[in-house]
């Protein structure tokens, strides 16, 4: 009398699953996490640029003062826009690049031709054009005052 095994379906296996199988469930042994070293720069790419910042009010508002990063490259205007986000004060400005021009710091406002308007100084250089093209340096000391251009 014959069997009914015949009648079953024959299953195959890949041969390489023969391998793999075993190779993945191999332990382990010797294999720690080490810490990756930290990628050096980029070409082209320099580290960001810290400086000392301050915005002061002249009695119309309290002073700030602090540090602020900003990357490579950065104007007075970027450095300013940074440093305001850092402390919670608004910002308003018009134009960009070479014709911006800073309207107001926090809720303090430019007065006109007649009043005390918003200056900057550069490691006590004061500004001799927009803020939106005078690149900031590291180490620089960048101050925003209320007041009249000297």
């Amino acid at each position: 009398m014959k069997t009914a095994h015949h009648l079953q379906p024959k299953m195959r296996t890949a041969p390489w699953l023969a391998v793999a199988i075993p190779l993945l469930m191999w332990p382990a042994v010797g294999c720690e996490r080490q810490a990756v070293p930290p990628a050096p720069a980029a070409a082209g790419l320099a580290a960001p640029v810290e400086i000392g910042c301050e915005v002061l009010f002249h009695g119309r508002a309290a002073d700030v003062a602090g540090k602020v990063s900003v990357p490579a490259g950065a104007t007075a205007f970027d450095a300013l826009q940074a440093f305001a986000d850092q402390q919670g004060l608004a910002v308003e400005h018009r134009g960009n690049g070479a014709s911006l021009f800073v309207v107001s710091i926090g809720s303090v406002v430019n007065e006109g031709a007649t009043g005390d308007n918003w200056v900057y100084l550069v490691s006590d250089q004061l500004g001799d054009r927009s803020a939106g093209v005078r690149s900031v340096s590291p180490g620089d000391r960048l101050v925003w005052r209320f007041g009249r251009y000297p």
